[in-house]
C-alpha cells in the first residue's frame, strides 16, 4: 500500500468519526433515540471512547 492511500484512508477514517460524532450529538438534541444509539454504537464500534465522552458532556453542560 502506498503512502498516499494510507493518508487517504485516515482522511476517511477521520471524516467518518467526526460525522457519527456529530450524527450521535445531533440525534440527541434531535429527541431521536433510535439514530442516537446508532450511531453511539458506530462510536463504540470505532473505538473512539474519547468522543463519546466529550459530546455527551457537552449535551449534559448545554441542559443544564
Amino acid at each position: 500500500m502506498r503512502i498516499g492511500s494510507l493518508e487517504s484512508a485516515s482522511k476517511i477514517n477521520n471524516c467518518l468519526i467526526t460525522f457519527s460524532a456529530s450524527a450521535f450529538q445531533k440525534s440527541i438534541r434531535g429527541s431521536d433515540p433510535d439514530a442516537a444509539i446508532y450511531y453511539l454504537a458506530r462510536l463504540i464500534e470505532i473505538g473512539d471512547l474519547d468522543s463519546i465522552y466529550r459530546r455527551m458532556s457537552v449535551i449534559a453542560y448545554e441542559d443544564i
